[in-house]
């Protein structure tokens, strides 16, 4: 190559003598950006969409403007927008991709979905309020297919790390308004609901639970792609995720960010140096305890041990619990429609416990009453399929699938005492899909690695990276 050229300087570059030149640097500005419009390609679109898909989704935003624990459920001015946003930004990403891929939709992602996406469409036919049932597939449908639509155009590595700035975003902002605006970003005594809560941070959201869910995935999504973050971001992103966690004071949430860090630092990177089934026998020797543990104060008695602390019932979830169950056995092998169950069980949870039972306070008895036992095998089948690839790898996993196993581990375990991680639109319960999806696109480039996941020795059977053009980098 000639490189006699590279040395050669432009000619110098004069401005007409009529502008000044703040008016020339105003040109230029506008050039450029004239320039950047001109050049924006389809996958950027995409991108574009999905970024304000999963903003639709957390709501940025509405709360500060109505808070429904504030000011009561009833009179939100924005409701209806944001639920709006929910359903036409996905919609749109999914049809950008279509777009980009010249009128061809990508189904990869779904796949494992199918079975479960097939039930919940046909349960509006027995559905007790087949349009919230519609509505709810359509939704699960349309950010299935944006992740997967997004994911293969700028790669699953960029999407993850759009999600983390998304994130980092949010926390950063959410500790700002606990810190200098405490009437929005903290829950107050004056609030017109669950006021006992005071003090405590919610940032962005409408309730503490909320922040705190959110916060804990920042927090390992955030550590997970550092690198990929503009160093002088980081810092800030993780201090406010922490801070969040902490001061949101849910415990849930505490302990679901624990054991995201121990997953990401201690069990994964175990299963990329060794082999993987010594690792998933760790874990489960883990879980194995925490159960023996549960088992044996269980039948000793939660109120002998915890009596008068919100241990004693779970702050009330036992009760919820077991009015809950009686309404699944009503319906149990198909449920009364997806997305209908919590709405159908509310007011007999109300009547029979407290009125704070809005829900089962549980993801599996929500999916129980949604769609019975059937439904609840299919919704986590795509679970079991992800975890049993990952451990077949033996010393592959990539950081993508890490990060997405990690996650999908933290929202089976949330959705034990919350309904929101297996909702697309509860509060973090985006996550559980997202896993899922990438999980299964990667399964076919589980042979060669995504990107390294971390330091350690290369395993002698790794093949090389793909190179930038690969849908999947």
């Amino acid at each position: 190559m000639n490189r006699g050229h590279l040395l050669q300087r432009d000619p110098p570059r004069t401005r007409p003598y009529w502008l000044p030149r703040p008016a020339t640097a105003s040109i230029g500005v506008i050039a450029n950006l004239l320039d950047s419009l001109v050049s924006f390609q389809p996958r950027d679109l995409v991108a574009v969409l999905f970024a304000a898909s999963l903003l639709a989704l957390m709501q940025v935003g509405h709360f500060i403007i109505y808070n429904p624990f504030v000011s009561g459920p009833d009179g939100d001015p924005v409701a209806e927008y944001f639920t709006l946003a929910q359903y036409v930004f996905p919609a749109a990403c999914v049809f950008a991709g279509i777009w980009r891929n010249s009128g061809v939709l990508n189904l990869s992602g779904i796949l494992a979905f199918t079975p479960f996406l097939a039930l919940a469409a046909a349960s509006t036919l027995w559905s007790v309020d087949a349009g919230l049932t519609l509505r709810s597939t359509f939704l699960l449908i349309a950010f299935l297919l944006a992740v997967t639509t997004t994911t293969r155009a700028v790669g699953a590595v960029r999407t993850a790390s759009i999600l983390a700035h998304i994130m980092g975003l949010a926390m950063v902002v959410s500790a700002l308004l606990a810190l200098f605006v405490p009437s929005i970003g903290q829950h107050n005594i004056d609030d017109l609901v669950q006021g006992e809560h005071v003090g405590s941070w919610r940032g962005l959201f409408a309730h503490k639970n909320s922040l705190g869910a959110y916060a804990a995935f920042a927090v390992v999504i955030v550590l997970a792609f550092r690198d990929r973050l503009p160093r002088w971001t980081v810092l800030p992103y993780l201090t406010a995720a922490i801070a969040c966690v902490l001061f949101s004071n849910s415990t849930t949430s505490l302990v679901a960010a624990i054991f995201g860090v121990f997953s990401m630092s201690v069990a994964l990177p175990l299963m990329r140096r060794t082999s993987a089934q010594l690792a998933a026998a760790g874990m489960g020797a883990l879980l194995l305890c925490a159960g023996a543990t549960l088992t044996a104060v269980t039948m000793l008695g939660w109120g002998e041990l915890f009596a008068g602390t919100k241990v004693e019932t779970l702050t009330g979830r036992t009760e919820i619990w077991t009015v809950a169950l009686d309404i699944f056995l009503s319906r149990p092998l198909l449920g009364v429609g997806f997305g209908a169950g919590s709405s159908f069980a509310r007011p007999v949870l109300q009547e029979m416990t407290f009125a704070e039972a809005v829900d089962p306070h549980s993801g599996y008895l929500a999916m129980l009453l949604d769609l019975g036992v059937v439904g609840l095998v299919l919704f986590l089948l795509p679970a079991a399929l992800a975890f049993s690839r990952l451990l077949r790898m033996r010393g592959t996993i990539d950081r993508v699938q890490a990060v997405a196993g990690t996650a999908l581990l933290m929202s089976l375990m949330g959705a034990i005492t919350e309904v929101s991680p297996f909702l697309v639109q509860g509060s973090a319960g985006f996550f559980y899909f997202f896993s899922l999806v990438l999980l299964q696109l990667s399964r076919q480039a589980s042979a060669r690695p995504l990107e390294s996941a971390g330091a350690g020795t290369p395993d002698a059977n790794r093949q090389p990276p793909r190179p930038p053009n690969s849908p999947m980098y």
